[in-house]
């Protein structure tokens, strides 16, 4: 399994890397009016506008406000692209089965958590992002 692993304050979280196509700077955000409380707004990128998710919102962290070192992970979800505010992308890794752990078993309420990987001292929570974000967000 190929993972873009980020984190958000001191705790690390994957992405699977199919669904990832570019991770980029925090750019200026345009606030959307009547959008879903976990989108900030959105964003200009490469002439699309590409609403933006905030993962903390999604995740039920404590919020902050955008710091210049921040990024967005740029998703493809069946041709939808949305972007999701991070706080910084560590690494692009590969995790054998053996080292991940159904997020089904050990949470049994937490539907979007796929696994939860143990990585020498670090835990990796690996996300569902299309269960997370609002139904109506991956609407066409």
């Amino acid at each position: 399994m190929h993972l873009l692993v980020f984190t958000l304050d001191d705790q690390y979280f994957g992405l699977p890397l199919s669904v990832v196509t570019q991770v980029t700077s925090a750019v200026e955000i345009t606030h959307l009016p009547h959008s879903p409380s976990q989108c900030i707004g959105a964003i200009n990128l490469h002439g699309e506008i590409t609403p933006v998710f905030s993962m903390r919102r999604l995740l039920g962290l404590r919020e902050k406000e955008i710091d210049l070192t921040d990024q967005f992970v740029i998703c493809n979800l069946n041709k939808k692209i949305v972007g999701l505010w991070i706080d910084n992308a560590k690494s692009v890794s590969q995790f054998t089965k053996s080292a991940c752990t159904s997020g089904g078993e050990l949470f049994p309420k937490a539907e979007a958590l796929e696994h939860v990987i143990k990585n020498d001292s670090q835990i990796i929570l690996v996300y569902d992002i299309e269960r997370l974000l609002p139904l109506e967000v991956l609407k066409k």
